[in-house]
């Protein structure tokens, strides 16, 4: 399949922060999304509110809380995620369940880190290491799973099945 139809995240960049926001929420997870999120901040303009939310990774607490901000949060408010792809696009995926659009949503990627595979056969999510084509075994069944080049934004994950599933043995 050729790439430019892949579902494999790629966040824009850097893009300029929008002009026209009321209100810009950074939630930065590591050392790196901390420093590319208060970077991002600085190029906003000198009438923009913002707030710096940092964490170390986007845990079920963090989570919770990102839920209650985009819930509190009135039209005219931006939010940026920092950090690596594990992190931002699992907090993309809990903003977007509370509300928030993908035009009011920049990602900044520092670093791929861990990846999230979910298991079409269990339905548990393991997190790895590994790139996309290579395998990991499941945290749930134990499967060899292909780490297969869907990307799902709603769960922040990719998708994973039985290796070597059509073996006869």
């Amino acid at each position: 399949m050729a790439s430019e139809y892949t579902s494999v995240p790629r966040p824009a960049g850097a893009v300029p922060p929008p002009a026209l926001a009321r209100e810009i929420v950074a939630v930065s997870f590591t050392a790196a999304g901390a420093e590319a999120a208060q970077g991002w901040l600085q190029l906003s303009g000198p009438g923009t509110a913002h707030r710096h939310i940092r964490a170390l990774r986007a845990d079920a607490d963090t989570l919770a809380g990102l839920g209650g901000v985009v819930q509190d949060s009135k039209v005219g408010v931006h939010l940026a995620f920092s950090g690596p792809r594990a992190d931002i696009y699992a907090a993309r995926a809990q903003a977007v369940r509370h509300g928030a659009l993908d035009a009011e949503i920049t990602l900044l990627e520092t670093g791929a880190a861990d990846a999230q595979v979910y298991c079409a056969h269990c339905k548990e999510t393991t997190t790895t290491q590994n790139d996309v084509g290579a395998t990991a075994v499941c945290s749930g069944c134990a499967r060899e799973l292909v780490i297969y080049h869907h990307f799902s934004r709603r769960t922040a994950s990719y998708l994973g099945y039985m290796a070597k599933a059509e073996e006869v043995i």
